[in-house]
């Protein structure tokens, strides 16, 4: 009974695990780093090779391991070039029917064995025609060779060895493919030629000739059961279509995928791949991580903190890995719920769905918020808030379980106070539980729109408890009047309508949360998109502009666009020229300049940038304030006051001009324009007063001394102002 019991367990097992590799096939072709993963798998599985090798006293893992590498480097560039091709193929495996399936894996294992025993084959042949001799000197220069040639050679235990391996893989070969009779006949002799060639010691070159005769019948007898087993995969295959093709036509497709979901046992296959996957990862990222670190470091709490959350990071990098952290979810909800149902003593099976209702609402989330998809530590941080929503759905879940049991408690009086205390003591933890995250939640992370819904399903499941705790006191009470309580039908429904009223109100609040709370925060960004456009274009025109001969003459093209100004330009407070247009949406980006980065408008001013001195004009009466710091400093010297007063005038102008370029060399070389003026209205003025009206001779006086110090004053019109230059062959009238 036992034995029968145990069969349809094994092949329930195997028919999972011989699914999982084409998981790992559709894994490898959605995840990105596919190389990294392979080259994890590849080492993990040489490693095990190397020990099963060791175990057996053979020591050829150098050659093993270079033709395991050759095999999956072909295998992966193959699966990579061809990939679509490769799932398809993938997924035809993984629905295959249980009887194709082990009969696909038994041809596969066939193959191996055969690649198997020609490599031992052969080995052997190599290992007899090496040359070493056994001396003292060989052995203490090469020990290695010398030991494995006196153990090949000097010892029996090499060709018991060898013989044994090429009769087990002879007999795994036949139980295979279940070979009987002949095919038995010939292959179990043919194994053992190339043991029976080294115990004889014949030569290299008969023993390689053996080694090739005893390799040759394993792949001929495989294709000739191969290719008699072609025609019952078409058969199956064609058989299979047309039921799946029926149920199709009879029951639609959600019936189809449901079978085939059950079927194959789509939940244990996810559920195993991720585990392997995720054990897997863990013990080459501990290796990894102790090899190149301290053991203690490692194993401490932090150290043992960051390879988990590392392995949870990779445990959600695909869709395929999503799905099957949904399926070990799925177990853990599934016990979960059990053990409530059998601690508060509930036999309902509506309340068994906990584990289907858990791992469809995680991948639920999961595709809400692309999780899969995000960076590596935004994944970890979505991850975490993606398990605290779940967390709370689940206390959700538990309640609802504990409820109708704690209102059957409550109605029934004759029961013992030990049946009461689960439930009970159920719901005192269901309103502790949620207090305890809110608190833990609000104190490490930023308050948003998840941390709001997170503290408001909360905040409701601590009143679902509070009104089945209170309902069920007032059951409690009811059971020790002597006398009908008229009024407790009344009570319970002012209790649970406040409850459903308050549970509303929450409900109104996270409809609020879920579906205005993205259109407020889409409306705000376009509010906030309209004033960045509008400001742009106000700063734009604040800009003087520059239009015919000032435009011909900058000679430069714009520094956004590399076009040239054909209409007009705007010159920003550092002198650099631009496009209106290009000048404008760079603005709506940041208000720097593009060239220098200085910032093209002073938050909170409205006053014109540039040579306008609009503000200057306000600031001095609205007269040209260069003028007026003339007038204002002669005056002064008139009454007496010294040189230096004029210097301070001169810079109050600079100043000025400084505060509205934000540039304080800029004041300084202003006011130093301002004084040069000033000496020269000085210069004109007393000219003017000793010739007493000879307009002729103070021109030429003028011009004499302007040529003695070897100036003469223009105007920039790249700043607007007044500089002094050389004196060229400007005429004695431009002087003027």
């Amino acid at each position: 009974m036992a034995s029968h019991g145990l069969g349809p367990l094994l092949r329930a097992v195997l028919d999972v695990s011989l699914r999982v590799p084409s998981v790992y096939a559709v894994d490898l072709y959605l995840f990105t780093y596919i190389h990294l993963f392979l080259f994890i798998y590849l080492l993990v599985f040489i490693y095990l090779l190397i020990f099963i090798y060791l175990l057996i006293f053979i020591s050829f893992y150098l050659f093993i391991y270079l033709l395991i590498f050759i095999y999956f480097y072909l295998l992966t560039y193959r699966f990579y070039y061809f990939s679509s091709t490769g799932v398809l193929l993938a997924l035809c495996i993984l629905v295959l029917s249980r009887p194709m399936l082990f009969r696909l894996y038994a041809f596969i294992a066939a193959a191996v064995f055969c690649v198997l025993s020609a490599a031992f084959h052969h080995y052997g042949s190599f290992v007899s025609s090496m040359p070493f001799p056994i001396t003292s000197e060989s052995r203490w220069q090469k020990p290695v060779t010398a030991e494995l040639h006196s153990l090949c050679h000097s010892c029996a235990s090499f060709v018991l060895a060898s013989a044994a391996l090429q009769l087990c893989l002879s007999i795994a070969f036949c139980s295979a493919l279940r070979l009987r009779g002949r095919f038995v006949l010939v292959l179990l002799p043919a194994c053992i030629l190339s043991p029976a060639g080294l115990a004889l010691g014949l030569s290299s070159e008969v023993q390689s000739w053996l080694a090739l005769v005893s390799s040759l019948p394993a792949p001929c007898i495989l294709l000739y059961r191969l290719l008699n087993n072609v025609r019952w995969f078409e058969y199956t295959a064609k058989y299979t279509f047309l039921v799946l093709r029926h149920m199709y036509q009879q029951y639609g497709l959600q019936v189809l995928v449901e079978d085939t979901w059950k079927r194959i046992h789509v939940p244990d296959i996810l559920r195993v791949f991720w585990l392997t996957r995720f054990a897997t990862q863990a013990i080459l990222l501990l290796y990894v991580v102790g090899e190149t670190g301290d053991v203690d470091t490692t194993l401490d709490p932090a150290g043992t903190w960051d390879v988990l959350c590392n392995l949870l990071i990779s445990g959600c990098d695909s869709t395929i890995t999503v799905l099957g952290m949904s399926a070990v979810i799925s177990s853990l909800a599934r016990y979960l719920g059990l053990a409530v149902l059998a601690f508060i003593g509930s036999q309902d099976d509506e309340d068994r769905r906990l584990g289907f209702v858990a791992p469809v609402l995680f991948f639920l989330l999961a595709l809400q918020t692309g999780l899969s998809g995000l960076a590596p530590d935004e994944r970890l941080i979505r991850l975490s808030r993606n398990l605290c929503l779940l967390l709370t759905a689940v206390l959700h879940f538990i309640h609802s379980m504990a409820d109708p049991v704690l209102m059957q408690l409550g109605t029934t009086h004759l029961l013992p106070i030990r049946r009461h205390c689960p439930a009970v003591g159920i719901s005192l933890g269901l309103s502790i539980a949620p207090l305890l995250l809110i608190v833990l939640l609000w104190q490490r992370s930023p308050f948003g729109t998840w941390l709001f819904a997170i503290v408001a399903f909360c905040i409701e499941l601590c009143l679902k408890v509070v009104v089945s705790l209170t309902v069920y006191g007032l059951f409690i009470i009811d059971g020790f009047y002597s006398t009908l309580w008229e009024r407790l039908d009344d009570y319970v429904y002012y209790v649970r309508s406040t409850g459903s009223v308050v549970e509303f109100m929450f409900g109104v609040v996270m409809f609020g949360n879920v579906v205005l709370s993205p259109a407020f925060s889409q409306a705000k960004s376009g509010w906030k998109t309209f004033m960045n456009r509008r400001t742009a274009v106000r700063k734009i025109g604040l800009l003087p502009e520059l239009t015919g001969k000032e435009l011909r003459e900058i000679g430069d093209v714009c520094s956004i666009c590399y076009q040239e100004f054909t209409i007009s330009a705007r010159r920003t407070p550092c002198n650099h020229y631009f496009h209106a247009l290009c000048l404008r949406k760079w603005l709506y980006v940041q208000d720097t300049c593009p060239m220098c980065h200085q910032r093209v408008h002073k938050p909170g001013t409205e006053s014109d940038i540039g040579p306008t001195n609009n503000n200057l004009n306000e600031r001095f009466g609205g007269e040209d304030p260069e003028q007026r710091v003339v007038e204002q400093a002669l005056a002064r010297e008139e009454l007496g006051f010294p040189a230096a007063v004029e210097g301070t005038i001169a810079n109050e102008y600079g100043n000025a001009v400084g505060e509205q370029r934000e540039c304080a060399a800029s004041g300084s070389w202003d006011g130093m324009q301002t004084s040069e003026k000033l000496m020269l209205e000085k210069e004109r003025r007393l000219e003017v007063r000793e010739t007493n009206g000879n307009v002729h001779g103070v021109l030429n006086s003028e011009g004499e001394r302007k040529e003695e110090l070897g100036m003469v004053r223009t105007d920039d019109e790249a700043t607007g102002h007044g500089v002094l230059e050389p004196a060229g062959d400007a005429t004695d009238s431009e002087q003027v």
